[in-house]
């Protein structure tokens, strides 16, 4: 047995699993291998392919959401105004512009407040609903926020406003009483749990549309968008990519591909994104990072802006603004993200607390990025040189971090969040303790070093290169939008033989590579590849690609896009397999012993693991310390054999320790 973990999912999978799933929803075996290392049954697996198939949840899912509807309805009867209170992130700014234009769409005067970063911090607080108040609002609705501000909300009603709380996040010690609750915690349907802010605001809104009953081809259009800025919320605030919200996102994309709103196409225009071809990588690469530049920089009202903008000439400008934010965001990114590796120790803790004299709204992508390039929770803090540090977290998928947060709130002034992303402000005196707890955290929720690398192998299949089609990349594309809980597909390809590299794009940052399999050849993408002397022709390569569907020039084309790859220096090559077959075929029964005396490539170590390799395969017959060969065998491939997946799993462990060409595929 291997010490490692399969190098791909499905090297476990039951075959007649695999092949009940290609029968009854007509696919490809290897997508149905694919299908069936994730743990799909026809069942789950039809509506995961098909999620249109069923319908939305309700709005009315939430229980206060008839009361909702009636109090919004009468406040446009009676002519008062409403404040909006949303968040200085993208799914907080999303929800805020959704809720606003169904709003003026039914004809209810509204005002948006949003919180700066820096000055205001998360959330409800007195200074916010001060800002309603002087705004004239009867009503004050939060949206992405709320469910954690009991005393703001009792603040509200002393002032003499009514509250509605829309919110996702956690609840904390304490929920808003005598309000209603727009929140999985008053819901019939539990999937709605799992909605972010801007998906909770969306069925508010969407209710809202239907009680008033427009059919014009104008809230056809305004539907559209809404739906648009639900997709932007739920993949900004990195929701599960399953159920509910992989509607929404699938959704979404439709239509904003159809879509003429002015914001959305002036922002398109400065990211560079084809709004009638954008997909789930675009917005989450190119759309969010620069809608979350205005609230990390500056004032989230930009985005608001630009977003809820009635007119081509204003929604240019807020987006030539917006752009220059972002340009100064990736700057500032990029030095602060140096500045937290250089001082984080070696080897690093299980859960990583740093602090540094970087700008608020950047800590949460630098946490985002340490997380990624070390495989462990990571906490960033912006260090002002006050007494108080301000700072946000994330974590790989799949470890609970506002759990691990949870654990240490003892040394915490304040924090709040959900499992994939935090928000928190301590002492400074209570630096160096949080630090040693947070780390003990981690290591008791099972995060390691090695649990970190692991979910860094991870892929669903190996994918020879016979079988790169254009059709199975369609295929995979199925399995979109990716993100928690429903990673992207992942196929291990290798050992290659490399042939050719070429660098291309702005300064060479990718990279191209023909790889040879046998007789067949294919090209590799390597996105932002980095430096990576090793990768040079002839080189012997594993690599973990991603397949997918490459448009240029209005042509479809399969493509296969590198996450990672190695050097591996030791693996038996596909000839000594051969050779040895052909002489178990020759001598019809052969020794471990009679294979290196026949085959000189082999020594005994690798001979054994060969002609275990062709029993797995049902190649041949152990007899003691023989092995007789088959007469009628079926054709496999290679890597089904467990034996030499095992030698694959060594291979690719060995290649790690020493450090041999071990890198990453970067998105900035």
């Amino acid at each position: 047995m291997s010490l490692y973990p399969p190098l791909w999912a499905a090297h476990g999978v039951d075959p007649d699993v695999v092949s009940t799933l290609a029968r009854m929803l007509d696919v490809p075996v290897r997508v149905a291998r694919w299908l069936a290392a994730r743990g799909f049954d026809p069942d789950t697996a039809a509506a995961f392919l098909d999620p249109e198939r069923r319908p939305f949840s309700s709005p009315y899912a939430f229980a206060d959401m008839d009361g909702v509807v009636q109090r919004i309805l009468q406040v446009r009867a009676s002519g008062d105004s409403v404040a909006i209170v949303g968040d200085y992130d993208v799914d907080g700014v999303t929800a805020t512009a959704i809720l606003g234009l169904a709003l003026r769409a039914v004809g209810v005067k509204a005002v948006s407040v949003l919180p700066h970063r820096e000055r205001d911090g998360y959330g409800l607080s007195p200074v916010l609903v001060e800002r309603a108040v002087e705004a004239g609002a009867r009503l004050l609705i939060t949206v992405d926020n709320g469910i954690g501000a009991a005393d703001a909300v009792r603040y509200a009603l002393s002032r003499g406003l009514e509250v509605i709380v829309t919110d996702h996040h956690e609840p904390g010690a304490e929920v808003p009483q005598d309000v209603p609750l727009v929140h999985w915690l008053r819901a019939t349907d539990p999937s709605v749990r799992e909605l972010s802010g801007a998906g909770v605001a969306w069925k508010v809104a969407t209710a809202l549309l239907d009680a008033v009953g427009g059919t014009d081809s104008e809230d056809a259009e305004l539907r559209l968008y809404l739906m648009g800025l639900a997709a932007i919320g739920a993949l900004a605030d990195v929701m599960p990519m399953r159920g509910e919200n992989r509607r929404i996102v699938r959704a979404g994309l439709h239509a904003l591909r159809a879509t003429t709103a002015h914001g959305w196409q002036a922002l398109c225009a400065v990211a560079g994104v084809v709004p009638g071809a954008c997909s789930d990588e675009d917005l989450v690469w190119r759309i969010v990072p620069r809608l979350n530049a205005a609230g990390r920089m500056a004032d989230p009202a930009l985005a608001l802006s630009l977003l809820t903008a009635q007119d081509a000439a204003r929604a240019n400008a807020y987006a030539t603004a917006l752009e220059e934010l972002n340009e100064r965001r990736r700057a500032e990114t990029a030095e602060a993200v140096t500045a937290a590796l250089a001082a984080i120790p070696y080897p690093a803790p299980s859960g990583v607390v740093v602090a540094g004299p970087w700008r608020l709204g950047i800590v949460g992508i630098v946490a985002a990025k340490l997380a990624d390039a070390l495989g462990r929770p990571s906490i960033v803090l912006a260090d002002d040189g006050g007494e108080v540090l301000r700072g946000s977290g994330r974590a790989p998928a799949g470890f609970p971090l506002h759990a691990a947060v949870k654990r240490c709130a003892a040394h915490l002034a304040t924090f709040g969040g959900h499992a994939g992303a935090v928000g928190l402000h301590l002492e400074r005196i209570s630096l160096r303790v949080f630090q040693a707890a947070f780390d003990e955290a981690c290591r008791e929720l099972q995060m390691s070093v090695t649990s970190g690398e692991t979910a860094a192998l991870w892929t669903d299949d190996y994918l020879p290169l016979r079988d790169v089609s254009l059709t199975l990349c369609q295929w995979a594309d199925r399995f979109r939008p990716y993100g928690p809980d429903n990673p992207p597909v992942i196929c291990f390809v290798g050992p290659v033989r490399v042939d050719d590299v070429r660098r291309f794009g702005a300064d060479g940052v990718h990279l191209k590579m023909v790889v040879r399999e046998e007789t067949v050849r294919a090209e590799l993408v390597w996105f932002q590849a980095g430096d990576v002397p090793w990768l040079v022709p002839g080189v012997t390569l594993v690599a973990w690609v991603t397949p997918e569907v490459n448009v240029w020039r209005d042509r479809e084309e399969p493509r296969l896009r590198v996450t990672r790859a190695l050097s591996v220096h030791d693996v038996v090559e596909r000839d000594v397999f051969t050779d040895v077959y052909r002489l178990l075929r020759a001598r019809r029964r052969v020794t471990v012993h009679d294979v290196c005396r026949g085959v000189p490539a082999a020594n005994p170590v690798h001979a054994e693991m060969v002609l275990e390799s062709f029993v797995d395969l049902g190649f041949a017959r152990r007899q003691e310390s023989a092995y007789d060969v088959n007469e009628q065998v079926t054709p496999r491939d290679l890597r089904e054999a467990g034996p030499y997946h095992h030698h694959l799993q060594s291979c690719v462990m060995r290649a790690l320790g020493a450090g041999r060409g071990d890198a990453r595929g970067a998105r900035i």
